[in-house]
């Protein structure tokens, strides 16, 4: 029968690869969005976990929600909480940081708006531990007039230290000489976002209108459990204000980012699901004609002493394997459909820093698994 099995698939190789096709399709979406969402999770797990590894604590007010991908409407931080962690034993440098809205506009008078990315300012810090930005051409900012970019902003919008760039703010419009261009740990932005940076003043007096921070990085002194230290400075907050590690931190913002892909997951993940259904359904018709012109050959089968379930397990070892095959192709495909995602969000100015794809073994067990359910159902 296993004979029989395998003479037939070599009998019917248009029907064969076409079940494949359609296995092939299904398999390659899903796998393909699983890898990219993996890829881009460890890669901003590593990302953010560099950049904030020096940093012991992060202080800021208490909110019941985040409102979007990037932060949330938090009460400001006043800087004399700043000067109370100072005083704590167990600190050795605490340094009040600010984030706001900034949007650049570029040379032809048009806001530069990345598509799904918000367009942040931010406050430079001297303390390497507290600025997850690296000066890659020019200088940091030293006074009001002076602003550092975000290097793949500046690539795309052809910006050079030197040049004056117009920036919107809530309420105002400001010029500002570029005095460098900066990167994200090892990528050019983040995640599609425009960064603009300011000295730690001017980000104050532009982003908050002067009323505080958004939050205090906190170094311990050396020999201090954590522990310890968010218990020191968790005793002189007031109300309404909490602490999170750095490891925290890295994983709020890293489930921030990939939240922003979630649009392109869904639509990948229906696509998948779609391609999936009607490999289903070819599979289904091919195997009902075929065993309808196959009465003749089954007939014989039954007469040479081949019993219904060795007919059934027959068409089901056909299916398996069929199955199997798309599915192993399939990976591969998924792996080619990430590869190209990537390269599409490059293209939209969505910089993620060189690395691997990620396969993780669940992946591969799913999308072999699913191939085998819906071609055996069908």
């Amino acid at each position: 029968m296993f004979k029989t099995t395998f003479r037939n698939l070599g009998s019917h190789r248009v029907r064969f690869l076409l079940t494949c096709v359609a296995i092939v399709l299904g398999v390659g979406l899903l796998t393909g969005t699983h890898v990219l969402t993996d890829t881009v999770r460890a890669t901003f797990d590593d990302l953010f976990e560099e950049v904030s590894g020096g940093v012991d604590l992060t202080v800021r007010a208490q909110t019941a929600f985040e409102n979007n991908a990037y932060g949330s409407d938090r009460e400001l931080v006043d800087a004399s909480i700043v000067d109370a962690i100072r005083s704590v034993p167990t600190v050795e440098v605490a340094e009040g940081s600010v984030e706001g809205y900034a949007e650049m506009i570029g040379e032809d008078g048009i806001a530069i708006q990345p598509p799904g990315a918000p367009t942040l300012g931010w406050s430079w810090s001297d303390v390497p531990e507290f600025n997850a930005f690296r000066i890659r051409d020019g200088r940091p900012p030293r006074d009001s007039g002076e602003v550092v970019v975000d290097a793949g902003t500046a690539d795309s919008h052809d910006l050079a230290v030197g040049d004056t760039v117009d920036i919107l703010l809530t309420g105002s419009k400001r010029s500002f000489e570029i005095v460098g261009v900066a990167r994200f740990g090892e990528a050019d932005n983040l995640a599609g976002a425009t960064v603009t940076l300011f000295d730690p003043a001017t980000a104050v007096d532009i982003l908050t209108a002067g009323a505080g921070f958004t939050s205090i990085e906190v170094i311990g002194t050396d020999g201090t459990e954590l522990a310890e230290l968010q218990e020191d400075v968790v005793a002189i907050l007031p109300d309404g204000f909490e602490t999170v590690t750095a490891a925290q931190l890295a994983e709020e913002t890293t489930s921030a980012v990939t939240d922003g892909f979630g649009i392109f997951e869904t639509g990948l993940l229906v696509f998948a699901g779609v391609s999936l259904f009607v490999a289903g359904f070819i599979i289904f018709n091919t195997f009902s004609i075929v065993v309808a012109q196959r009465a003749r050959e089954i007939g014989m089968l039954r007469a040479i002493g081949a019993g219904r379930r060795q007919i059934m397990v027959s068409v089901i070892v056909e299916a398996v394997v069929m199955a199997v095959l798309g599915a192993g192709l399939g990976v591969l495909f998924g792996l080619a459909v990430a590869h190209g995602l990537l390269a599409v969000f490059d293209l939209m100015g969505i910089s993620l820093p060189s690395t691997d794809l990620r396969l993780e073994p669940g992946t591969v067990w799913a999308g072999f698994g699913l191939a085998v359910l819906v071609t055996v159902l069908a």
